[in-house]
């Protein structure tokens, strides 16, 4: 209701023509969630649409767009200018993504740099714990007397295999 207001004339009604015809043109687009124009077809996501109607509403708050709005062509204009930049992110990741090869374990937090889930993990543990561990992976291991101790209490060949 909000944008058909920014169709009709200061101090007059809305013709029911009118509203027909601009919603004649955007709930069809909006339904399908594709626009087709110049014979090309954009993909529009629900969020394109809630994005071109924030801008058309800026606009007219900024005094950028005058009212009454003739035809739904700002709107369309704002709207597939977003799903173009939509499908040249996906076509750039696309194109990174075939130029790197496949990426196991890769994953992406908070918008932050893709890194392994590994480092991912380890990020968030408490800087604490990571000092423990970095000291434990730089201690020294058992002397071969001791893990020849060992083994022999465990019942195993100092090699690690069982005992023959």
């Amino acid at each position: 209701m909000r944008y058909l207001r920014l169709h009709k004339p200061e101090k007059q009604r809305l013709r029911m023509s009118r509203a027909k015809t601009i919603l004649g043109e955007l709930v069809p687009d909006i339904m399908r969630t594709a626009v087709t124009r110049g014979g090309r077809t954009y993909l529009v996501t629900a969020d394109d649409w809630r994005g071109g109607f924030e801008a058309v509403f800026t606009a007219v708050a900024k005094g950028t767009l005058a009212v009454p709005l003739a035809h739904n062509n700002y709107l369309y204009t704002v709207v597939l200018r977003a799903s173009d930049r939509s499908e040249a992110q996906i076509e750039a990741d696309r194109e990174l993504q075939r130029r790197l090869g496949p990426r196991p374990n890769v994953v992406q937090i908070d918008g932050g740099p893709a890194v392994t889930a590994g480092a991912a993990l380890l990020s968030h543990l408490d800087p604490a714990l990571l000092d423990l561990q970095e000291r434990d992976r730089q201690a020294a291991g058992p002397s071969e007397e001791v893990r020849a101790k060992m083994a022999k209490l465990l019942g195993k060949s100092p090699a690690g295999g069982p005992k023959p």
